[in-house]
This record gives C-alpha cells, sequence and structure tokens, in this order.
C-alpha cells in the first residue's frame, strides 16, 4: 500500500516502543543526513536524557551528537557497546566498517542493542554498500532517489522487491518534481514489519504523469 504520510511516528516514546534499526539509501545530496539529523532530534527531545554518537563526515550531527566515531577508532563498535539509552548514527558506515561481513564489534553490537537499548542509523549511497548482517536486522528502509538497478537491492536486501517499488517511485518523482529542498525531501519509507511503502514529502500526483518511454 502506498500512502502520502509522515514518519514522525516511527520515532515512539521511550515508554512503548522496541529499538529500531533504520537504513537510509540515495545517491548524493537527496537529502538522506538532513532527514536523518530531523529523525535524530525527534528521537533526542523524545528521551532528553538519551545519548547520541555519530560517525560524522559530513558533520550534519555536529549540533547534536553527543560524541563522535571516527575510521581511527578501530574498536568503534565495541565503544557503542558500552553505551546504555542510546542512538547509534553512522553515516557514510563504509569509511568507518569496509568489509561486507559484520566485525566482531558489530555482531556484539546487533546482538546487544536491545538490552542495552540502543537504536541504529546507517546511512549508505547504494544498496551495495550494505553490510550483509545489518540488511537482515533493518527495520525500515527510508529510500530516496539511487541510480541502480533491480539487482542491486536484490543482492543484498531481503524483501528487496518493497525497496525496488519504493525506488521506481521516488526516482519518477524525483526525474518531474525535481530533489527538493531543505527541509522537506521526496522519499519512500519501507515498513519491513508491515510489508508497506510510505512516501513522504511527495504531495503531487504521479497517476497522471507518464515519463518518456512509458507506454500509453
Amino acid at each position: 500500500m502506498n500512502t502520502i504520510g509522515t514518519t514522525k511516528k516511527v520515532v515512539k516514546k521511550s515508554e512503548d516502543r522496541t529499538n529500531f534499526l533504520f537504513c537510509f539509501i540515495g545517491t548524493n545530496r537527496t537529502g538522506k543526513s538532513a532527514t536523518a539529523q530531523s529523525l535524530a532530534m525527534d528521537w533526542k527531545s523524545s528521551r532528553p536524557n538519551g545519548i547520541i554518537v555519530a560517525h560524522d563526515p559530513q558533520r550534519r550531527f555536529v549540533d547534536i551528537a553527543d560524541g563522535f566515531l571516527t575510521p581511527d577508532d578501530e574498536d568503534w563498535a565495541e565503544r557503542c557497546c558500552t553505551l546504555r539509552n542510546a542512538l547509534v548514527i553512522l553515516d557514510d558506515i563504509r569509511l568507518i566498517h569496509e568489509s561486507d561481513r559484520a566485525s566482531k564489534g558489530l555482531m556484539k553490537l546487533l546482538y546487544h542493542r536491545a538490552d542495552y537499548n540502543i537504536d541504529i542509523i546507517y546511512i549508505v549511497h547504494n544498496p551495495g554498500l550494505v553490510i550483509n548482517a545489518l540488511a537482515h536486522f533493518t527495520s525500515n528502509y527510508f529510500i530516496f532517489m539511487t541510480n541502480i538497478q533491480e539487482g542491486a537491492f536484490k543482492k543484498k536486501i531481503p524483501n528487496y522487491s518493497l525497496c525496488m517499488a519504493a525506488s521506481e517511485k521516488v526516482n519518477k518523482y524525483v526525474s518531474i518534481f525535481g530533489r527538493g529542498k531543505y527541509p522537506k525531501f521526496p522519499y519512500v519509507m519501507v515498513d519491513i514489519e508491515k510489508q508497506r511503502l510510505i512516501a513522504v514529502n511527495m504531495e503531487r500526483d504521479l497517476t497522471k504523469v507518464k515519463l518518456k518511454g512509458e507506454e500509453e
């Protein structure tokens, strides 16, 4: 089901929620980091005593993060396991974790995140950069404009057909109406549990618009 909506309800109050693991996928300058920043601010406002730690090469989270991770921190995932009631943001995650295969520290973080109440947001430019283990735990994908083919999702992501449908929808929208401007960037959220798509900042009607080459 495709709906126009907002993702504010995705960040639930601390007394009524489970831990989330969100993935943002899109090419450069499509609003991934800015949207993740807005979501992180909602997270912080709903749990003021929570801690935000970020790998932040674009310095998008400098005003809201309590600490930062760098590629020099080889044990960054182990350090994150010492956190409690925290949000870990991994922008351009492959700069801090080069391998497709999750490190022991990252696997430990995934194992303990529910016990330690740790939420995770990771951000990549295309699905080929998703770390394999993360794909199996990701609860929601935020799909921005991408320049990839279906096979890229299929190789990496369970429920890839939903992500591909989201990608096709947002790519068509952006090709007609543009990438948007801060703070409103078009994207589609894929809710894995509920098996649905939620279009955000895509208020204009696509049903009557056909791209060149599409059938009449």
